[in-house]
C-alpha cells in the first residue's frame, strides 16, 4: 500500500532526482508514464523515490502495485498519466527518460549494483557466467512427464490453481530466464527479492518432497513468506505465476542433471559493499556460497551423572570424526570449576579433546551458571570463544557481574558460525521474555538453551515450540540427568513450531526420534542433527482441559450468556457488554472490570513478545492498574490452530496472565499456576469459569531468592533489557 503521506511536493522532489541521476537498472515502466513539464517518468519508480522525502527510505516495489494503484494515486495528486504506447506515437522512443546507471549508492533490494556485483564474485569464483540464462524448457506439469517428480509438480501447480481460483496463471511458452548460471560447475543462483515471498510461495515449498535437494534452506524461505507476505496484483495471478516459476527453478536440477539451485535474499546482505576485486571479499562470498550448500551438525549430549563420563566422551569423539559434526553442545552446569578464567580453559580443552566446537554450561564455586562456546578452528569472521552468564535461577546472577553492560553486553551478541547466527542461553532464561528478546535483537537466528536436567516435559515444552514460532526459527536445548531425581531428561529440537527429527545413539546404536518423548529413560545418550532440518514433523498439540469448574472470573464468548466478561462478536468487531455498555475491544485496549484488567489486542499481534509487558508497563505508569490480568486477542492470524494455542500458553506462562483467544474457528481460554503450568478452561454450557491463581501479571514475576528467579533487587536492571 502506498503511504497516504507522500504529497505531491514530494513526487516533484522525486522527479528533479531522477532528472539529476537517471533511472535505476529494471525500474523503468512497461506500459505506463508520468509525463511531467515535457519529461515522462515510470510512475512506480517515482512513487518509491517520493517515499525517501515523505518517510526517510525508498518503498519497496514489493510493498505496493503499480498500474491501477500507482496510476490512481499520482492522478489524484494532479499528476498526468499516460499509456507508454500512446507516448511512443507522441515523442521520439529516446526522449522518453533513458535508463542510466547509477553511482555506487545502494538502492536498497533493487540495487543493480548488487546483482552486478554478484556476478562479478561468481566469475572470479567460478569462471564463466551466464546471466539471465534461457533453458528451454517448458512450463506445464505435463512437460515434465518423464521426470522424476512429475507427480510432485502436478500436485503443486493443482495447489496453486486451487488457491485462488486462478486456473490460467502460465503464459509463458518456456521458463522465464534464470538470474545467473554457472555451467562448469552446473548449477543455477536466483536473487529473490521481497516480492518473491508470497503465501502462493509458501504454498509451493510446502509441497517440495524431503529427497529434493535445495542450495537454500527450505525453511527460512518459508518463514520470509510468512513474515513479508508480499502482495503483487498486476496482473492479478502474478504470485502465482512467480511462485511457480520458481519452484520449476528449484526443480530443474533433478531433469537436467545439474547441482541444486542457490537462493540469495536480497535483503540478507548489502551486496554491492563486496568488491570483486578484493581477495577477502571474494572469499567470503565463496563462503556464503558454500554454506547455502553445507548444513551444521549438531550433537546434542545428555549425559547421566552417575555413569563414567570420559568413556562416554570416548564415543562422543569417535562418533563426531566418523559423522563429521560441527558443534557438540553440552548442558548447564557439566563443567565444575572455581571461576570464569578456568571455566574458559576447561572448556577450551574439551574444544580441543574432540577437535571441534564445543558449546558447555559450566558452574562456578562462586555461585555463577555460564555458557562457554569455543571453536578451536574459525574461519575468518567466525566467533573463536563467546561467554554468557545465566539472568535467572542461579546463586549469581549476570546482573550481579562485574563488567555486564545491561542490554548491550557482548554476551547477548550471536555465535558466528558457518554463515549461521546462535544466540545462547542458560534454562529458566528462556521462560523470561527479555532474555530471548534481547538476543534475538542482536541478530541470533538459531537459538540454544542448555538445562541444568530432570524437568517436567510439558513445561519445557511449552517453551521451546512457543518460542520457536515467535521467533520462526529454530529453537534447541540439551540438559544433563542426576538418576536420584523423580522427572526424566530429555533434549528437544523445534523450528517453527515443527519438530526437527532427531538420530539417537545409545549403546552404540542408532534410531529416528520424532517424538521427544521417546528418548531413553536412562541417559547417557546423544543426538544429532543438522542446520537447516533436513526434514521437519507437524505436532498438533494437545488440547488437555482442567477437569475442575471454577467460578472465580467466569467468561462467555460469543454466547450471549451473563459472565464476569461478556463478549460478543459482530462481524470483525467484538464488544463487551459491560454494566449495560457495550465497548468495543477493537478501539478500547484497556478496561477495567472490578479488579480484572482487560488488554484487547488483534491476534496477529500474538507474535509479539514485549506487546504485553511493555502496555501494563504504560498503563502502571498513567496510574492504572488491577489484582488480575487478562489478555483478548480476536480476529483473523495466518498461523495454524495448533500455533496460535503454543504461541497462548507461552504468554500466558511468561507474563502470569489470563489468555483469551476468539476468532472464526477458535476459543481459548486458559491461564499457568505457579508451577508454570497451564491451565485450559472447558466451555460448560456457554460460559468459562477461571481461577484468580497467577493473574498478577508480568510485574509479579520476581522474587527474593535470586536461585527462585528474577529477583525483585535487579528488577530494573532486568527491565532495561527492553
Amino acid at each position: 500500500m502506498i503511504p497516504k503521506n507522500i504529497k505531491r511536493d514530494y513526487v516533484i522532489k522525486a522527479i528533479e532526482e531522477i532528472k539529476r541521476n537517471g533511472i535505476p537498472k529494471g525500474r523503468n515502466s512497461r506500459k505506463f508514464l508520468l509525463e511531467f513539464n515535457g519529461e515522462y517518468y515510470p510512475p512506480k519508480y517515482v512513487i518509491s523515490l517520493a517515499n525517501k522525502y515523505a518517510n526517510g527510505g525508498i518503498l519497496d516495489p514489493a510493498q505496493f502495485s503499480g498500474g491501477r494503484e500507482t496510476n490512481d494515486f499520482l492522478r489524484n495528486l494532479g499528476f498526468n498519466i499516460i499509456e507508454l504506447s500512446t507516448a511512443k506515437k507522441i515523442i521520439k522512443p529516446f526522449n522518453i527518460k533513458r535508463e542510466r546507471k547509477l553511482s555506487n549508492i545502494h538502492q536498497g533490494e533493487r540495487c543493480p549494483k548488487c546483482k552486478e556485483t554478484i556476478r562479478k564474485l561468481l566469475e572470479k569464483i567460478y569462471g564463466r557466467v551466464e546471466e539471465n540464462y534461457k533453458f528451454r524448457v517448458g512450463t506445464f506439469p505435463e512437460d515434465f512427464k518423464n521426470s522424476p517428480y512429475y507427480s510432485e509438480l502436478k500436485k503443486i501447480y493443482e495447489k496453486l490453481q486451487n488457491h485462488r481460483g486462478y486456473g490460467d496463471f502460465v503464459k509463458a511458452k518456456t521458463l522465464p530466464n534464470c538470474d545467473f548460471f554457472v555451467p562448469n560447475q552446473g548449477f543455477i543462483v536466483e536473487f529473490d527479492e521481497s516480492q518473491h515471498f508470497t503465501l502462493p510461495r509458501k504454498i509451493t515449498l510446502e509441497e517440495y518432497p524431503t529427497s529434493l535437494e535445495l542450495g537454500f534452506s527450505k525453511e527460512e524461505w518459508i518463514r520470509l513468506c510468512e513474515k513479508i507476505d508480499a502482495k503483487d496484483n498486476d496482473p492479478p495471478y502474478r504470485d502465482e505465476q512467480r511462485a511457480w516459476y520458481d519452484t520449476l527453478r528449484d526443480f530443474l536440477p533433478t531433469i537436467l542433471g545439474l547441482q541444486p539451485t542457490i537462493r540469495l535474499f536480497a535483503k540478507d546482505f548489502v551486496w554491492c559493499s563486496l568488491n570483486p576485486d578484493n581477495p577477502e571479499d571474494v572469499e567470503k562470498f565463496r563462503k556464503i556460497i558454500k554454506h547455502k550448500q553445507e548444513p551444521i551438525k549438531v550433537l546434542l549430549c545428555v549425559p547421566s551423572y552417575s555413569s563414567n563420563i570420559d568413556e562416554w566422551e570416548g564415543e562422543i569423539k569417535e562418533f563426531s570424526k566418523k559423522e563429521k559434526i560441527d558443534l557438540i553442545i553440552f548442558p548447564e552446569g557439566y563443567i565444575k570449576c572455581k571461576c570464569e578464567q578456568e571455566a574458559l580453559k576447561k572448556v577450551k580443552n574439551l574444544s580441543k579433546k574432540f577437535n571441534i566446537a564445543a558449546l558447555s554450561g559450566v558452574e562456578t564455586e562462586e555461585g555463577y551458571q555460564i555458557a562457554i562456546f569455543y571453536n578451536p578452528h574459525p574461519q575468518k569472521g567466525e566467533t573463536k570463544e563467546h561467554i554468557y552468564i545465566k539472568h535467572s535461577s542461579a546463586n549469581k546472577l549476570a546482573y550481579e557481574y562485574p563488567k555486564y553492560q545491561g542490554k548491550q553486553d557482548k554476551m547477548f551478541d550471536p555465535i558466528l558460525m558457518k554463515g549461521r547466527k546462535l544466540g545462547v542461553m542458560i534454562c529458566h532464561d528462556m521462560f523470561f521474555t527479555l532474555v530471548p528478546h534481547n538476543i534475538v535483537k542482536h541478530g541470533a537466528e538459531i537459538l540454544i538453551d542448555l538445562t541444568g536436567g530432570n524437568v517436567n516435559f510439558q513445561k519445557w515444552k511449552n517453551i521451546i515450540k512457543g518460542r520457536s514460532i515467535e521467533n520462526r526459527g529454530i529453537f534447541l536445548c540439551t540438559m544433563g540427568h542426576y538418576p536420584k531425581e523423580k522427572q526424566k531428561s530429555f533434549c528437544f529440537a523445534y523450528d517453527n513450531g515443527k519438530v526437527i527429527p532427531l538420530h539417537l545413539f545409545k549403546d552404540g546404536k542408532m534410531q529416528r526420534v520424532d517424538n521427544f518423548r521417546n528418548l531413553p529413560k536412562k541417559p547417557p545418550f546423544f543426538c544429532v542433527l543438522s542446520i537447516p532440518p533436513d526434514e521437519l514433523v507437524e505436532e498438533d498439540e494437545e488440547f488437555r482441559y482442567t477437569d475442575k469448574d471454577y467460578t472465580d472470573i467466569t467468561v462467555s464468548l460469543d454466547t450471549g450468556k451473563k459472565a464476569d466478561i461478556k463478549i460478543v462478536r459482530d462481524d470483525s468487531d467484538f464488544y463487551l457488554n459491560l454494566n449495560g455498555r457495550k465497548i468495543n475491544l477493537n478501539k478500547n485496549k484497556w478496561v477495567k472490570i472490578k479488579n480484572i484488567g482487560l488488554l484487547s489486542f488483534p491476534l496477529e499481534k500474538i507474535m509479539n513478545p514485549t506487546l504485553i509487558l511493555r502496555e501494563i508497563l504504560k498503563l502502571k505508569n498513567e496510574g492504572e492498574k488491577a489484582e488480575h490480568y487478562i489478555v483478548f486477542y480476536y480476529g483473523k492470524s495466518q498461523l495454524t490452530k495448533s500455533g496460535i494455542f503454543s504461541l497462548a500458553k507461552l504468554r500466558a506462562i511468561e507474563n502470569r496472565i489470563g489468555i483469551i483467544v476468539l476468532s472464526k474457528d477458535i476459543k481459548l481460554v486458559l491461564k499457568t499456576t505457579k508451577y508454570k503450568n497451564i491451565q485450559l478452561f472447558q466451555e460448560r454450557k456457554g460460559i468459562f469459569g477461571l481461577n484468580k491463581e497467577c493473574l498478577d501479571g508480568p510485574m509479579s514475576i520476581f522474587t527474593h531468592r535470586p536461585i527462585d528467579g528474577i529477583p525483585v533487587k535487579v528488577k530494573e536492571k532486568y527491565l532495561e533489557l527492553l
